[in-house]
């Protein structure tokens, strides 16, 4: 090789080392973390940076704080990875009967609304509850042990969800259920129940779930969907008597012999 080729090839080799070192200083971690990685070498550890816990509520689809931690983010446990799936149960590291996961997917995607955090965790610990158990106990002692306490938290959730939790019972299920042996399992418990029959218990919004869901709704400026029912039934049932009423008058005026019986008939409806 002449001492001009040679020249040539260092020229070329220093160019491209050159290169390569300026495209790792301005490339992200990832990428970097990533060529570190596939070459066997271990990058320098970056300091860690950390946020401090907004010290109020934040609702993101307003304005997502850049901060500061969201609140309802900040005290979660860590993401279980796949050994959250090793076992039906998975791992629920504070046992409030949520797995880690859920719990995760719930405080992430609906963390600013506590309406729907209640709802979704009720929602969650029933489809757990049902992995957990599934055929185990036999029909008699499944409906024995959780048919009353099923139905009254059923009746809970219903007074909990408002028009943009649509579809969040659908999404949580596949975040729950996510794997065939956790589905086989609730399908199982599922069917413990099958063929009865089962009321909701009576009662008001507060009483069935233990805490005051209006003045919930109302700090978040929401209404749920049984209040909305409530609200129209009240309505039409105000208009009937009103509409009854009206007739009642009518009538009085056209057979005054029966003035008397149809005033009866209108105090009746004040």
């Amino acid at each position: 090789m002449t001492k001009t080729s040679k020249r040539t090839l260092w020229l070329v080799a220093g160019a491209a080392a050159i290169a390569a070192g300026a495209w790792w200083i301005f490339s992200d971690d990832a990428a970097r973390a990533a060529i570190a990685d596939a070459v066997g070498a271990k990058p320098a550890e970056t300091a860690v940076k950390t946020k401090p816990v907004c010290a109020s509520p934040v609702n993101p689809d307003v304005a997502a704080p850049v901060d500061c931690i969201p609140q309802y983010i900040a005290n979660l446990p860590p993401d279980p990875g796949a050994a959250g799936k090793a076992t039906p149960d998975g791992i629920d590291s504070d046992k409030d009967g949520v797995r880690d996961d859920v719990q995760r997917w719930i405080a992430t995607q609906w963390g600013q609304s506590p309406l729907a955090v209640k709802g979704l965790t009720i929602m969650a610990q029933q489809y757990q509850r049902a992995v957990h158990y599934g055929d185990s106990l036999g029909k008699e002692e499944t409906r024995k042990r959780f048919t009353d306490e099923t139905m009254r938290e059923s009746a809970c959730v219903a007074h909990l969800e408002t028009q943009d939790m649509f579809g969040a019972r659908k999404k949580l299920a596949a975040q729950v259920l996510n794997t065939p042996e956790r589905r086989e399992r609730a399908d199982a418990f599922d069917y413990m129940f099958a063929n009865g029959a089962y009321d909701l218990p009576r009662g008001t919004a507060a009483e069935l779930c233990g805490f005051d869901v209006d003045a919930m709704a109302a700090a978040e400026g929401k209404k749920t969907f049984a209040s909305e029912l409530m609200a129209e039934s009240i309505e039409r049932t105000n208009r009937e008597r009103r509409e009854k009423r009206e007739e009642l008058e009518r009538l009085q005026k056209q057979y005054p012999e029966r003035a008397q019986d149809y005033a009866l008939q209108i105090d009746s409806l004040r």
